[in-house]
């Protein structure tokens, strides 16, 4: 998994990189907020304490097991230098295949860059994401297992390409893609989030898009090892105000 996602986020970039220019932005400061939702399906392994499980939940059961969660996009950016601000948390309930284990899951990603305007259309971004995994096992049965509760937290120092053009008066197409990790914090972490944007007024557009954040971290050994090796991915929808 890691390599394939490794080896798309590199085309994606250099992809972005050869796109052709579009018209620049005013000199003046623009700020953008934009809540979204996205229905997210999780996939991969998750260790506390030395004891594993899946933390596997579909799209047709988020809002079933979902208990809380909050999506948002800030922004302010002139025609050359900007700082954005992207913050999830989910909490949901899912169980592992056997049925033995329930498992709480809680995680929160606060991501926050500073990117440079290369070319009209062509943004490069550098800056960390902020995680929190927390997880509860509760076994089920005659086993006698006593629940077990984790939090962990780590940064993972990220860069990346943006690439955002028009599609017409009222369509437009943005590409958000960066790795994080690696030298600190998560063996690797990527991101990925294409968007198409319709613009309903001036300062209010609709977007519809698709986003996959992958995380492979790991932590202790034995008894202590905490391990979090999942993607969550799925579509996005949100509504961004400029002004």
């Amino acid at each position: 998994m890691t390599v394939r996602l490794v080896s798309g986020c590199a085309a994606i970039a250099l992809a972005l990189a050869c796109a052709p220019a579009a018209q620049a932005q005013d000199g003046e400061w623009n700020f953008r907020v934009a809540p979204y939702l996205m229905i997210p399906s999780m996939d991969g392994p998750v260790t506390l304490r030395g004891r594993t499980a899946d933390a596997d939940v579909g799209p047709g059961e988020i809002f079933d097991r979902l208990n809380m969660g909050f999506m948002g996009f800030f922004e302010a950016s002139n025609d050359q230098w900007g700082v954005n601000l992207d913050v999830i948390y989910m909490n949901l309930d899912a169980d592992d295949d056997t049925r033995i284990i329930n498992i709480n899951v809680k995680q929160s990603a606060i991501t926050s860059t500073a990117f440079y305007r290369a070319s009209p259309n062509f943004d490069l971004y550098a800056g960390a994401r902020f995680n929190n995994i927390g997880g509860e096992f509760i076994f089920q049965g005659p086993l006698g297992l006593p629940e077990i509760d984790k939090d962990k937290g780590w940064i993972d120092p990220l860069i990346g390409v943006r690439y955002h053009t028009p599609l017409g008066e009222k369509w437009n197409f943005e590409m958000m893609a960066d790795v994080g990790g690696v030298v600190t914090g998560s063996k690797i972490a990527i991101d990925i989030w294409p968007m198409v944007g319709y613009e309903v007024s001036d300062h209010a557009q609709l977007g519809f898009g698709y986003r996959l954040l992958y995380m492979d971290y790991e932590s202790g050994s034995g008894n202590t090892l905490f391990q979090y090796d999942v993607l969550t991915a799925g579509p996005v929808v949100g509504l961004a105000l400029d002004f």
